[in-house]
């Protein structure tokens, strides 16, 4: 079988479940994560990559099942849901 390039809105390849958006941290939580006197944890399964990465990398999104994890390329609808 040939493989086939994973697209946005594609099921999950492991077990075929929706993958979601994973929760982009705000400037807030993510500051409290690095600040070494408060180290707070950022919510599980944020994305931890920062804006420069993520325009890079694209958007995270994960199998709320079987947690597989795939980025896919940013949108604008990527974008705005990270800044609001």
């Amino acid at each position: 079988m040939a493989a086939k390039e994973l697209q946005r809105g594609d099921p999950c390849p492991s077990c075929g479940a929706e993958l979601l958006p994973a929760l982009v941290p705000t400037d807030e939580q993510r500051r409290a994560a690095e600040d070494p006197e408060v180290r707070q944890v950022l919510p599980f399964g944020a994305d931890t990559a920062n804006d420069k990465q993520r325009k890079q990398l694209g958007a995270l999104y994960f199998c709320p099942r079987c947690d597989y994890k795939a980025r896919f390329p940013l949108t604008e609808v990527d974008t705005a849901a990270a800044t609001a």
